[in-house]
């Protein structure tokens, strides 16, 4: 067998290797509404986020803990001691954990996004009117009921 022949059944073996693992991942993933969360679990669930710091650079999609509460990064930027993630809605905004290292996703209630800081994006999952919605859409700034469109129902 020829190297190259040798190189391409090796990334055949890895790609099957990384559909069974995508596939075992997906099964096991488990929803939870936050609402349906006890203090203490949710507490030891976001303990696997950094702590937020200041002076420390940030990336849009970065989550960090601050007064156990996750925030997601909405903009680049380094932080400031005066920029703190509850003060800055411009920076951060309010997010839950999208995935433990159980395969658990915690589904927030539906909160109506003030603006295109804390709009929903593409992927986002929440509860709302006891289904649990998933967006279609980015900068998703509508409940699934005022635009059905922007929203399917996740099984």
């Amino acid at each position: 067998m020829s190297r190259r022949d040798k190189l391409k059944k090796l990334r055949q073996n890895i790609d099957a290797t990384t559909n069974d693992v995508a596939d075992i991942k997906k099964a096991t993933q488990r929803l939870v509404m936050a609402s349906d969360i006890s203090a203490s679990d949710y507490a030891e669930i976001i303990a696997i986020y950094d702590k937020w710091e200041a002076d420390k650079d940030y990336k849009k999609g970065d989550i960090v803990k601050y007064y156990n509460v996750l925030y997601e990064v909405i903009q680049d930027h380094t932080s400031q001691a005066d920029w703190k993630p509850n003060a800055t809605p411009a920076l951060f905004k309010t997010t839950t954990a999208k995935e433990t290292i159980d395969g658990v996703e915690i589904i927030p209630d539906f909160k109506q996004p003030t603006g295109g800081h804390d709009s929903y994006k593409k992927g986002d999952k929440v509860k709302f009117e006891d289904k649990v919605y998933e967006s279609v859409i980015d900068n998703n700034a509508y409940s699934p009921s005022a635009y059905p469109a922007g929203w399917k129902v996740v099984d």
